[in-house]
This record gives C-alpha cells, sequence and structure tokens, in this order.
C-alpha cells in the first residue's frame, strides 16, 4: 500500500447537531458555525474518540478523495461517524 493511499488520521469529535468533523484539539468545546441552509450551525464541537465511533468511509476507502475530488460522501476526512446520533 503506497502513502497516497492510507487513511487519513481519525477524527478527535464532531459537531453535536450538524456532525462535521473535529481534527483538531483546539476546536474541541467551541462553536461549530459551519454553514447550512438556514444559516450558521450553533452546535458545539465534542470530543469523539471511543474504539467504535468511527468508520472508514467506503467511497473513498479513508483518503478523502474519490476519483481525485474531495469525497463526498465524508466531506473529505475518509471516516464517518458511525453512531446513529450523537450523543
Amino acid at each position: 500500500m503506497s502513502a497516497q493511499t492510507l487513511p487519513l488520521p481519525l477524527p478527535l469529535g464532531a459537531c453535536v447537531k450538524c456532525g462535521r468533523i473535529a481534527l483538531s484539539e483546539q476546536v474541541l468545546g467551541g462553536r461549530c458555525a459551519n454553514p447550512l441552509s438556514d444559516g450558521p450551525c450553533v452546535g458545539y464541537y465534542r470530543a469523539s474518540t471511543g474504539a467504535g465511533d468511527w468508520l472508514l468511509c467506503p467511497s473513498c476507502h479513508g483518503n478523502g478523495l474519490f476519483n481525485n475530488y474531495r469525497c463526498a460522501h465524508c466531506d473529505g476526512s475518509g471516516w464517518l461517524y458511525a453512531r446513529p446520533q450523537f450523543p
């Protein structure tokens, strides 16, 4: 397996409202403000590092790209939140 096909690092958390992925510790506990159709998200980022919290994206196989474009399934993160709803 080449370095280009290795999965991206596991996310550190996600927004409790919209599910946007957090890749940096600095955003955990802070507001999300992800642009949504009805305005900016009002959720906050929560840590989520449990063993079963994340699934490798089946579309891009964890590298964030699908046909050389940012993967729409995982928004380029390479991972999907495995829980049906954020607690």
